[in-house]
């Protein structure tokens, strides 16, 4: 029988359930996400890269939305996907990042926000650096930590300095 507890379980290791994103390293997440999104459904991939709208007919120069009693099969075939994905990403984030995307409104909305917000930029890497630094400076085990999960929240630490480009001696590790 499963453990429901199971760290790889709640941290997304799954075909049917969408990578959790926490935060860092972004790449990884975003190769994850990606590559899941294109799995379940190619045609969801596409629309978070070329963005989703409402179907609308252009009526006398004037762009008005189409009623939903009015799509066609394969308009609500799109918003359907979109929904989906939609649900992929919100179940993907931690509440702290869910509530900077909340209001959007399609899965490339999502997207983009969260590569401006985590990657490719020098503020943002240099603002995890020093998150990280901080983190390993103060570095102690915490109340009722096994000797396990404490190596290997230290190996997250120093593997996450070693992505954004902190090489540690051998001494400071």
């Amino acid at each position: 029988m499963a453990n429901l507890g199971n760290r790889n379980t709640m941290e997304g290791y799954s075909i049917t359930r969408p990578p959790l994103f926490d935060n860092l390293p972004f790449d990884f997440w975003k190769t994850r996400m990606s590559t899941f999104l294109q799995s379940t459904d190619y045609r969801m991939w596409m629309l978070i890269k070329e963005g989703y709208s409402p179907p609308s007919r252009e009526i006398n120069g004037v762009k008005i939305e189409v009623a939903f009693t009015e799509w066609t099969f394969d308009e609500r075939d799109l918003a359907q996907l979109n929904a989906k994905y939609l649900n992929y990403f919100f179940c993907a984030l931690k509440s702290e990042d869910y509530m900077c995307v909340s209001t959007c409104k399609t899965g490339k909305e999502i997207w983009d926000k969260l590569c401006i917000t985590y990657e490719s930029t020098n503020e943002v890497k240099q603002s995890h650096l020093n998150i990280l630094l901080h983190d390993y400076e103060l570095f102690r085990i915490k109340p009722h930590e096994s000797i396990s999960d404490m190596y290997t929240r230290f190996t997250q630490i120093v593997t996450s300095l070693h992505a954004l480009g902190k090489e540690l001696s051998n001494y400071e590790k």
